[in-house]
């Protein structure tokens, strides 16, 4: 995988270039260095839907790079 560095061009530029983005609070973990100490989603979780029209934003904004953080993203059902 590549990884593309942030240019002094991206810092200058009129709309974000990066995101992160704390998709769930779910875990299965319990990471002593973890300030979140998630275990279980949160209510009001964002659904697939809302999701992809978040990623349908970042994507007209200009958005190049994400981070997904949480808990662990890929305990949702929905998140390949």
């Amino acid at each position: 995988m590549s990884r593309r560095h942030r240019t002094e061009a991206d810092y200058a530029a009129p709309h974000p270039v990066y995101c992160v983005w704390e998709l769930t609070l779910a875990c299965d973990l319990g990471c002593r260095h973890c300030g979140s100490r998630a275990k279980d989603a949160r209510a009001g979780e964002l659904t697939t839907e809302e999701c992809l029209d978040v990623v349908a934003q970042l994507e007209e904004l200009g958005v190049r790079e994400v981070t997904l953080i949480g808990g662990e993203a890929y305990l949702r059902d929905d998140w390949d």
